[in-house]
């Protein structure tokens, strides 16, 4: 298992289960948000089974009562 943050690593090995983990190259503590937008992502495959037709009417109803 690949981590990438120690806490996940010492985790890991509690449960016995071998990890390694490499720094994570971005840092985010000095990062000061001015605006904020939001965004929702579905990724997976276009099939039945997956159930997106679900998701789009979940969703086009959580616009309706969640405009912002």
């Amino acid at each position: 298992m690949i981590v990438l943050i120690d806490k996940d690593h010492q985790v890991f090995s509690r449960w016995r289960i071998q990890s390694k983990q490499i720094p994570n190259p971005v840092v985010y503590k000095a990062f000061a948000r001015t605006t904020r937008s939001r965004q929702a992502l579905a990724v997976g495959r276009l099939d039945q089974k997956k159930g997106f037709n679900l998701l789009l009417d979940i969703w086009r109803d959580f616009v309706q009562t969640h405009p912002e």
